[in-house]
């Protein structure tokens, strides 16, 4: 997708050559494509919530673990992300 979206595709339309580029504006992932989208942890790691900071600590389930997100009280929460945070995570990612 980054290619298209720098390079874009060369077409030859009418005997003229035309360069295309493609951009995503809007989408539907489920969790793993949207943790690699978003260049973000997958939903079950550290740090993987994509409404705040909060890293989630593990607890033994049956034969294994999960992440768990626990409730806090507003005073202990971790800060929301926001569209400037996700946008610099996903810059980050690109430079890759």
């Amino acid at each position: 997708m980054n290619d298209l979206y720098t390079d874009g595709l060369i077409l030859d339309v009418d005997k003229q050559e035309v360069t295309v580029k493609v951009m995503v504006i809007c989408g539907t992932c489920d969790l793993p494509a949207k943790a690699s989208v978003l260049n973000m942890t997958l939903f079950n790691g550290s740090d993987s919530c994509v409404t705040c900071e909060q890293p989630g600590t593990v607890a033994s389930q049956g034969k294994g673990h999960s992440r768990c997100f626990s409730h806090r009280l507003e005073a202990d929460r971790f800060p929301l992300r926001t569209e400037e945070s996700v946008r610099q995570a996903m810059e980050k990612g690109n430079d890759k």
